[in-house]
């Protein structure tokens, strides 16, 4: 979202995604259908359908461009509530969960308190859907160019996506885990635990 109100960041971070992710044909398909189709309503603002790594790429460098002046304002940074590690919701997105945890808040309350640690400008924790039976965290982060938002934000867009892989390597997903083993050393990651029956329960009965 461009705090500066000013149609004209919103472009150039546009141009930025672009730039940066030339190589990601999802995310460049969708930057340029919304160019052409989505409306601005309010303060211009663009969802990215960034993964993990690629938010903090985005973050810092766009925190890189408010320091020098090349936007007009600072940007502040959110996502869906529907995150990988930001929600539960036993009918919905995490129905049916591989280890059985449709209906675990705990993933949730750690994406929060995860991004309290690393310093998110704003962390709510809300319940919603029909009888409560959801749970789900908010972020916020501000670019403002300045080098404590640098640390800020590459913890925090860190930690938020991180999550999200964590949680659901965890609960047996084969393509959550390929993409920890990939990507996290990369990002300086380290799970110190992962869980695992043994760990938890210890060896079964012979």
């Amino acid at each position: 979202m461009c705090i500066s109100r000013d149609a004209g960041d919103l472009a150039r971070l546009d141009d930025l995604v672009l730039e940066l992710f030339a190589d990601d044909a999802l995310v460049t398909r969708w930057i340029r259908l919304a160019r052409e189709h989505i409306p601005i309503e309010g303060l211009p603002a663009r969802i990215c359908y960034l993964g993990f790594g690629q938010r903090k790429a985005f973050g810092l460098k766009v925190n890189e461009l408010v320091r020098k002046g090349a936007l007009r304002g600072p940007v502040a940074f959110s996502r869906d509530n529907l995150d990988s590690g930001s929600i539960v919701n036993p009918t919905f997105e995490s129905e049916r969960m591989l280890d059985g945890s449709d209906l675990i808040s705990d993933w949730p309350y750690l994406n929060a308190l995860l991004n309290v640690a690393a310093g998110a400008d704003l962390v709510a924790i809300q319940q919603n859907y029909s009888m409560g039976e959801a749970v789900h965290t908010g972020v916020t982060m501000i670019a403002d160019g300045t080098l404590e938002a640098d640390l800020r934000l590459e913890a925090c867009l860190t930690t938020d996506a991180g999550i999200g892989v964590v949680r659901h390597a965890q609960a047996g997903y084969d393509i959550a885990r390929a993409t920890a083993d990939r990507l996290f050393a990369r990002e300086h990651v380290r799970v110190p635990l992962w869980w695992s029956r043994e760990a938890t329960f210890g060896p079964d009965e012979g």
